[in-house]
């Protein structure tokens, strides 16, 4: 048993295996099914807090719930996403990679439409179904309300080769663009000799398509939330 799932826990969850240094696979004795596998997620007080936030605000049928805060241990309880993280394709398998995009793209605006943004769009943040055929979107633990200041912040997180130089910066304010860039340098990596000229031609109109939400001019207020909840 681990440091993290002790005391109480211990007797109410069975690890099954690491997921990652702060995340475990377990099953819950108090589930309605036995057999279910579900996540427990430990962070810092302030950043699950706002990862629950995030979670709570962000309706997506693309985006898993939180079932449970265990706010005494700093624990989030999500159900387990069934599938492989986008990381597992190589660059030579872009034709089964793009038809993918559009469900990213639509999921991402969904949290940008509830005021939120993702803050750390990758492969690895990506699950893919394979037999249903669908994506979900996970670890929404770098995800801000839109238009946080990041001076307002003590620290917080950025993935190398997905974020702009400014997104380093305290004075960056978190706009819906930090995430298409994120997107648009993602996309621009699957470039290859490899590719057909079909395949080309569509990862081109998606860098585009990006270019223009990445460099769109700051308007807060299309994703003002208290303008969103009013509508």
């Amino acid at each position: 048993m681990t440091g993290a799932i002790n005391g109480r826990l211990a007797s109410r969850f069975t690890v099954i295996k690491l997921l990652s240094s702060t995340t475990w696979m377990v099953r819950d004795s108090q589930s309605a099914s036995a057999s279910e596998y579900v996540v427990l997620k430990r962070a810092e007080p302030i950043a699950i807090e706002r990862e629950l936030l995030c979670l709570t605000d962000c309706h997506s049928y693309y985006i898993r719930p939180v079932r449970e805060y265990l706010k005494a241990e700093n624990l989030l309880l999500m159900p387990f996403i069934e599938g492989e993280s986008l990381l597992s394709f190589t660059v030579h398998q872009t034709s089964e990679f793009l038809p993918l995009v559009p469900q990213i793209v639509r999921a991402i605006m969904a949290m940008h439409a509830q005021g939120w943004v993702h803050g750390d769009i990758k492969p690895s943040n990506v699950i893919y179904n394979v037999d249903k055929g669908e994506i979900s979107l996970i670890d929404c633990g770098s995800a801000l309300p839109s238009g946080t200041a990041l001076s307002n912040l003590s620290s917080w997180q950025v993935t190398p080769g997905f974020c702009s130089a400014d997104r380093y910066e305290q004075s960056h304010i978190v706009l819906p663009q930090d995430d298409w860039y994120a997107f648009y340098q993602w996309l621009l990596q699957l470039y290859n000799s490899d590719l057909t000229l079909p395949e080309q031609q569509l990862l081109t109109r998606w860098l585009n398509w990006l270019t223009k939400m990445k460099d769109k001019p700051d308007d807060l207020s299309l994703y003002d939330k208290t303008e969103l909840s009013a509508n």
